[in-house]
């Protein structure tokens, strides 16, 4: 593969290269082989902003999120990063809302519907994904209509796969489904 090539090659982006290669391997259920590169790629350059991005998006898919959180958070001062972690942490309260039970779960999808206002008014032309995330955390705090308001404005916008994951979360809100976000499946997209 391309991964394996610049891997090879010893180059300046090997770190980068293992924590992409760290991804993939999760993509494919890899989990160990998966943590191996990412700590590969940690050792040769911990601090790399790109490198602790793939890392929080692994720990997410594995439901760490007490891991995830403070790595999200540090990126909201970053011009560059601030939008796609405002909706991860979006993403990311919202997962832990329906995963938590009794005043926990308010918090977070309050903090989720917060989280994705902010990213969709850092856009001037919001995307299809910053309407989706605002769309799905307003459907975690019981405002379906305005979800779908949201969910079809998304749809407004996207095309082929996102266009799928949009319909696929209007049939959630409209079914009354709730389902956590699968970090890996959408946000190859972004």
């Amino acid at each position: 593969t391309l991964v394996d090539r610049v891997l090879d090659a010893e180059t300046a982006l090997k770190p980068v290269a293992l924590a992409i290669k760290a991804e993939l391997l999760m993509a494919d259920g890899k989990e160990g082989a998966s943590k191996a590169a990412l700590q590969s790629a940690l050792k040769l350059d911990k601090d790399n902003p790109y490198i602790r991005w793939i890392r929080a998006d692994l720990l997410a898919d594995q439901k760490q999120y007490s891991l995830v959180e403070p790595i999200w958070t540090s990126f909201l001062n970053d011009q560059v990063f601030e939008l796609p972690a405002r909706r991860r942490l979006a993403l990311l309260y919202f997962n832990r809302a329906i995963s938590a039970k009794g005043r926990k779960s308010d918090v977070d999808f309050g903090k989720a519907v917060k989280a994705a206002e902010l990213g969709l008014e850092l856009e001037a032309k919001p995307s299809y994904l910053s309407h989706l995330v605002y769309g799905i955390t307003l459907y975690g705090m019981g405002k379906n209509e305005e979800a779908l308001q949201q969910i079809d404005k998304a749809s407004d916008k996207a095309s082929g796969e996102s266009l799928e994951l949009c319909r696929e979360w209007e049939r959630k809100v409209k079914d009354g489904e709730v389902e956590a976000w699968v970090y890996f499946r959408t946000f190859s997209h972004e």
